[in-house]
């Protein structure tokens, strides 16, 4: 269940999220404009607060101290993890300040205050860096239950800590393609596409024999540069780190 604050502005929501398909109630919430229940690390309940801003608004609780001294704390007291959403168009003059999109008839428009770019987004960076608030930009109405919507189902869909797609290992493309042995040897420490020939070709494709080779051994094998012509050796510290790395060694 989403919950809608009541109030003027906030109320305007319950409509899209239950044409979006979701389940949404209008509540009195002493802070922020929607808020929900999630699953946090194993399942636990952690209740989640959206502060929405349209610019104007924005503006006017940053130059108030309002967001910061007032609905920051309180957003944080009550949630444990709390969202700002900044909706609106917004670009900068030619004086470095900030002008909103108010439709056709009326354009781009500064903003009440003549606050600039540079004054907005260093607040809004210090609520998000050093005041634990996450910041979302939406330009539309629209935009914002997408964002929402989405945001509820993260949440929901499947406890915190059972999200997993930070935790990808990525192989480069190369653009020359070679087999499963070069391959295997380019996941060794300090072994790139290039030294993965000639270890392939040193130890006769063998992991066996790559595993069972000295350091002395590692450091003499020559690394040609097909490019120049010119040769190295894979080098002693190069060689220290593949054999310790082979015998499970950090």
């Amino acid at each position: 269940m989403i919950f809608v604050d009541r109030r003027i502005g906030s109320k305007d929501l319950l409509t899209p999220l239950r044409a979006a398909g979701f389940d949404a109630e209008l509540e009195d919430l002493e802070f922020a404009d929607v808020a929900f229940s999630g699953r946090g690390a194993k399942g636990v309940s952690v209740d989640i607060g959206i502060e929405l801003k349209r610019l104007n608004d924005l503006v006017g609780s940053l130059r108030t101290g309002r967001l910061a001294g007032h609905q920051l704390p309180g957003l944080r007291a009550q949630y444990e993890h709390a969202w700002l959403v900044v909706e609106g168009q917004w670009k900068t003059n030619d004086q470095g300040r900030v002008v909103t999109y108010q439709g056709q008839m009326r354009g781009w428009t500064e903003t009440p205050g003549k606050i600039s770019a540079a004054e907005m987004e260093k607040q809004v960076l210090t609520l998000e860096l050093c005041g634990g608030l996450h910041v979302r930009y939406t330009n539309t109405c629209n935009d914002t239950v997408r964002f929402l919507g989405n945001l509820y189902r993260w949440w929901t869909d499947v406890a915190l800590d059972h999200h997993t797609s930070h935790l990808v290992v990525h192989d480069m493309p190369t653009l020359v393609p070679i087999n499963e042995w070069r391959q295997l040897f380019t996941k060794l420490p300090g072994v790139g596409i290039k030294a993965s020939k000639a270890v392939a070709e040193h130890f006769d494709n063998s992991v066996r024999l790559a595993a069972r080779a000295t350091v002395a051994e590692w450091a003499a094998i020559r690394v040609v540069d097909e490019s120049t012509g010119k040769s190295r050796c894979i080098g002693e510290a190069t060689a220290k780190r593949i054999v310790q790395f082979l015998e499970g060694k950090k």
